[in-house]
């Protein structure tokens, strides 16, 4: 809360539209580095565009294998899909990258449990969630409503949870990211969240 930072995240599911190239291409037209929650088949799907994410300093962060509901699976009889959705997940990125996946995690849809959120952390993980979010799944949200709602809740150590597959998250991440830096705002990536006590 008491710096003036902006931590944008992008979770992908995999959609079959996404707009998650060009978002990377402003990012880093402006020198910007985001973290990218991403599946195993994206992952496995991209390798020359995950590869390209690390090269600019990005972080590309744990959204599981299938995109499940995590809690549904976090009891003594589904505990090794629970589990293999995240290993899986951290092999593939290794693989494509050959680098150790960074352990930040954010369950799919946000759908957690204190269970849940044991075993993520057993297995090394910090979970991360966000400030704000908005009903950016929608196809028809302009880029002059994206720009409103993100400059609307703006504040030292903001988390943003986007969709890529909103073009209007697209249009608005330039004007955005200039109107912050203009107020004195970095960004980072959420692995550089000091850890809470």
């Amino acid at each position: 809360p008491d710096e003036k930072t902006i931590y944008l995240t992008f979770d992908e599911g995999g959609n079959d539209i996404t707009y998650i190239k060009e978002i990377a291409g402003v990012l880093n037209d402006n020198d910007v580095q985001a973290t990218f929650f991403l599946t195993r088949n994206y992952i496995k799907d991209n390798p020359e565009f995950m590869n390209d994410l690390v090269a600019h300093g990005h972080v590309i962060g744990n959204h599981s294998w299938h995109h499940y509901d995590m809690p549904t699976l976090a009891n003594a009889q589904d505990i090794d899909k629970f589990v293999s959705e995240i290993t899986e997940t951290e092999k593939t990125y290794m693989e494509v990258t050959g680098q150790e996946m960074k352990k930040v995690f954010r369950f799919p849809k946000g759908g957690m449990s204190e269970r849940a959120l044991k075993i993520t952390q057993d297995l090394g993980y910090s979970n991360y969630f966000w400030s704000h979010a908005y009903c950016d799944y929608a196809e028809d949200v302009s880029g002059e409503e994206a720009l409103k709602t993100m400059m609307d809740h703006y504040h030292n150590g903001a988390i943003y949870l986007l969709h890529p597959s909103n073009k209007g998250n697209y249009l608005a991440m330039d004007p955005f990211i200039k109107a912050m830096k203009k107020e004195g705002y970095t960004f980072k990536t959420v692995d550089t969240i000091p850890a809470q006590k």
